[in-house]
């Protein structure tokens, strides 16, 4: 009985659209790598440090391991990775030694979040707020 109830149950539906009308705010920043002005962009959702190919082909050091792995990006599509490379970081008075790996992928300049809680501590907080 209580199931014919259910069964015979209308359901309305309703569908919303929100527009909205701001820019997304992203936060980005020049960092010294191996001595070569790199424009990455503050990212938490990386676990690595991503350079596109064609940003770093002009400074061409030090030399880079090539490598052919997929990583999976936050919104769950693959991201081809064709090389890794040993950098060395320079923002203001912060200096440290990472790993950045490359990628053919536009506009990818990512800085891992390690690093930015790094430069964050050590200075970066001063242009970031």
């Amino acid at each position: 009985d209580n199931f014919s109830t259910h069964a015979n149950a209308k359901s309305n539906s309703l569908f919303v659209v929100f527009k909205t009308k701001f820019e997304p705010r992203r936060k980005c920043i020049k960092v010294s790598t191996n001595n070569f002005l790199v424009h990455f962009q503050l990212d938490t959702a990386p676990d690595i440090t991503l350079i596109t190919r064609s940003t770093w082909e002009p400074s061409r050091k030090p030399d880079v391991w090539s490598m052919n792995h997929q990583t999976q990006s936050a919104s769950g599509n693959m991201l081809q990775l064709t090389d890794e490379v040993t950098c060395n970081i320079s923002f203001e008075d912060v200096h440290f030694i990472g790993t950045c790996y490359l990628t053919d992928l536009p506009h990818s300049n990512l800085l891992r979040l390690g690093w930015i809680v790094t430069l964050y501590f050590e200075g970066l907080y001063s242009i970031c707020v």
